[in-house]
């Protein structure tokens, strides 16, 4: 059966599906997982026609009754659709939080107490792989690995530069158990500026949520068998439509 679109029709079911998307984005997590309700309206049957010598008639719809995979099927009816952004957001704070914090905390040291600097550094090791791990979990791939090369080129390019900048001269291997050798904050200021420049790109290019709601397998077939007859002959029909 071919159907001719009127323009004022088509520009008005455009509109309708263009408010019903934007109810959907709007609407929470708990909205999106409800499934829609299913309609317990039958195809109208359509009665047999004689005109002159020839009869056509169409049978009933054919009902087809759920089988084992309906339950599979009822599942893809849950929106699955999760957050993004914010988590992505909270484990990169955690990230700078436990980094940065320590080399703060101990950037008036003299001599060998500046060892104490390391310790931030030395945390961000396994809190580096926090940002990648949600875009993993998310399906996101690329995303993780770019993350967390981001991040290892926020180290090489931050601190590179704040050492060529820095102008302080280096401290004798005599005088680091005196007070005069300060620590050289440079290549940390360098990383840090980087490190947070990679840590807002990556959060700000990350969209809000994500629908993890997988594809349905196939698209479901209805069709309607049908036959006409006259004099001297039989015709067989089978009109199917996609739904």
């Amino acid at each position: 059966m071919i159907v001719r679109p009127q323009l004022p029709a088509l520009r008005a079911g455009l509109a309708l599906a263009i408010a019903l998307a934007a109810v959907l984005l709007a609407s929470p997590r708990d909205a999106l997982a409800q499934p829609s309700p299913t309609s317990s309206a039958q195809a109208p049957s359509v009665a047999p026609h004689i005109q002159g010598p020839t009869q056509n008639g169409y049978a009933q719809p054919v009902t087809i009754s759920p089988g084992p995979g309906a339950e599979v099927v009822d599942a893809y009816a849950q929106r699955d659709v999760r957050a993004y952004r914010a988590p992505l957001a909270l484990w990169y704070g955690v990230a700078l939080g436990v980094t940065w914090l320590p080399v703060l905390a101990s950037s008036d040291c003299r001599g060998y107490g500046c060892l104490n600097l390391f310790a931030g550094p030395m945390l961000r090791f396994g809190f580096a792989f926090a940002p990648p791990i949600v875009h993993w979990r998310r399906g996101r791939v690329g995303r993780g690995f770019l993350s967390l090369g981001g991040q290892i080129a926020a180290v090489a390019i931050g601190a590179s530069i704040g050492s060529a900048v820095d102008s302080a001269p280096p401290c004798r291997a005599s005088s680091l158990d005196g007070t005069g050798c300060p620590a050289e904050l440079a290549p940390f200021v360098g990383w840090l500026i980087a490190d947070v420049v990679w840590a807002a790109t990556d959060v700000v290019l990350t969209p809000d949520t994500i629908d993890l709601t997988p594809q349905r397998p196939a698209t479901a077939v209805r069709f309607m068998p049908g036959f006409s007859a006259s004099n001297n002959r039989w015709l067989l029909t089978l009109q199917g439509e996609l739904g």
